[in-house]
C-alpha cells in the first residue's frame, strides 16, 4: 500500500505476478494518485491492479486518480479500478500515448472522463480491453478501439468518445420507413451513376 504517488521519469517495465494473480498497487494516502508518468518516459505495466488513487485539480495535480500520463504507457493485463478525480480522468488522465491491451477500466469516477480522459494531442488505443461502469463518462477525448474491446455496454460502441446521456430515459426507437431523407438516400444508392 502506498501513502504518496509514484513518479516515474524513465523507461521501465513494472511486472506483476501474472494475469491470473495481478499484483495490487493500492493508494492509501489521502488525495494522492497512484502513478505519475513523466514526459519522454516509456512505461509498461503488466499484470497490475491499480486502485484507490485520488486527484484534485490544484497546481501540478490536474487529474488522473490512477495514472497521470505525460509519456507513453502500455497497460497489459491490468485492472484500473476505484480511483477518482474531482476533475479529469478518474482512472487515467492522458496527455501522451496510452495503449491498453487486455485491460479492464471500471468503477472510476471524475467530473470528466470517469474511466479515461485523453487530452487534445494525446492518443488512446484499446485492444481487447473493457471500459465499463465508470462515472461520469466511460471515455472522453480521442481514442480508437478494436472489435474485441467493450466500451460501456456495447462492443466497440464508437471510435469517437461521447459524453454520457443525462436524461431520465433514452428515446424510444421509431420506424424510418417513409422518411423523405431516408428515401432520397435509398434512391441515390440504387443509382448506378451515384
Amino acid at each position: 500500500m502506498l501513502t504518496s504517488e509514484i513518479s516515474i521519469q524513465k523507461n521501465i517495465t513494472v511486472r506483476g505476478f501474472g494475469p491470473s494473480c495481478p499484483t495490487v498497487i493500492r493508494q492509501k494516502g489521502p488525495r494522492e494518485r497512484v502513478f505519475r508518468i513523466g514526459q519522454f518516459s516509456c512505461v509498461i505495466f503488466h499484470s497490475l491492479a491499480i486502485s484507490g488513487g485520488c486527484a484534485t485539480p490544484t497546481g501540478t495535480n490536474p487529474g488522473g486518480g490512477g495514472i497521470l500520463n505525460y509519456g507513453d504507457v502500455l497497460l497489459f493485463s491490468c485492472t484500473i479500478s476505484k480511483n477518482n478525480s474531482s476533475n479529469y480522468g478518474g482512472g487515467i488522465d492522458n496527455y501522451g500515448k496510452a495503449t491498453l491491451r487486455d485491460t479492464l477500466v471500471e468503477y472510476n469516477t471524475a467530473s470528466h472522463g470517469g474511466g479515461i480522459y485523453t487530452r487534445d494531442g494525446g492518443s488512446c488505443e484499446l485492444h481487447a480491453s473493457t471500459v465499463i461502469n465508470n462515472k461520469r463518462d466511460q471515455l472522453l477525448g480521442p481514442y480508437s478501439a478494436d472489435s474485441d474491446s467493450m466500451i460501456g455496454n456495447a462492443p466497440n460502441r464508437s471510435a469517437t468518445a461521447l459524453s454520457g446521456y443525462e436524461g431520465e430515459t433514452e428515446p424510444e426507437p421509431r420506424s424510418i420507413v417513409g422518411d423523405d431523407d431516408v428515401e432520397r438516400v435509398k434512391n441515390a444508392l440504387s443509382d448506378a451513376g451515384s
